[in-house]
């Protein structure tokens, strides 16, 4: 129970800091409207409850999660405190297209860190999320093959009267694109210009889901830096003014303690 509240503390401070600079930059340019955070494979909201509290003027807080008895325990604790900020919406986090400016998760299981990012990505949101589970990235790299496919066909029919270039139809057609990302692995092009392709990157995966295997923990943390920085790498197209990679600490407060960390611009 320490470990998890240890973990849980360190990421509201990680976001509280990117809160504050994101605020001043608001503040410094006019601009009165409230950030809106999005908290994806939230549970019961352990990390964005206190975010709202402590930002109740600034923050809009929206606590993405398809199980319902963690969102319906989320939502009592938000009126419990009388949190008027909290949204919170049962939803699959592939069925989020709204716009927003910080994307939280902590433990989002294997691609669903990836699915996170691709939506931060497409919103060039600042980021603050924490991997799980990498070896589940292999086992549905190439399942996500098939479904990346037919969600692409759904889109571009459901969206074939889209022509116009404005800003709102090129946010929705990123949308449509971000789909396609799912079953590329590895996702940058430093991986790839090292001739990993997707067979060894799921070797790798699998390698960085090892960490309790005794004699391999070496292994299994340099696997993991492998992955992550695979993901700032492809985040880092969009121009972050900050991408960071920290450690958890102390770092036996888990096994899985990469903080991914973005600042966008």
């Amino acid at each position: 129970i320490q470990q998890t509240i240890q973990n849980i503390q360190q990421t509201i401070q990680n976001i509280r800091n990117i809160m504050q600079q994101k605020l001043a930059e608001k503040r410094a340019a006019g601009v009165l409207e409230k950030l809106i955070l999005v908290d994806f494979c939230a549970g019961c909201g352990h990390s964005s409850l206190p975010l709202a509290y402590l930002y109740p003027e600034s923050l809009e807080v929206i606590i993405l999660e398809n199980k319902q008895r963690s969102l319906e325990v989320a939502h009592r604790r938000a009126v419990e405190c009388n949190l008027k900020n909290v949204i919170c919406l049962q939803s699959n986090l592939e069925n989020y297209y709204s716009k927003f400016d910080i994307g939280i998760a902590l433990h989002a299981c294997g691609p669903a860190t990836d699915m996170v990012l691709d939506k931060i990505r497409v919103s060039n949101a600042s980021f603050v999320v924490v991997p799980c589970c990498y070896g589940r990235i292999a086992t549905l790299a190439y399942t996500s093959d098939v479904f990346s496919k037919e969600g692409q066909a759904r889109k571009e029919k459901s969206h074939e009267k889209i022509h116009n270039e404005n800003e709102n139809n090129k946010f929705e057609l990123a949308n449509q694109k971000s789909s396609q990302n799912l079953s590329i692995f590895p996702k940058s092009e430093v991986m790839r210009e090292l001739k990993i392709d997707k067979d060894k990157f799921c070797l790798l995966s699998r390698a960085a889901d090892m960490d309790q295997a005794k004699g391999y923990e070496a292994v299994a943390k340099k696997a993991m830096k492998m992955v992550d920085w695979d993901r700032l790498f492809w985040m880092g197209k969009n121009e972050y003014k900050e991408l960071e990679l920290f450690l958890m600490y102390p770092e036996v407060c888990a096994t899985k303690n990469h903080v991914l960390v973005g600042l966008a611009n």
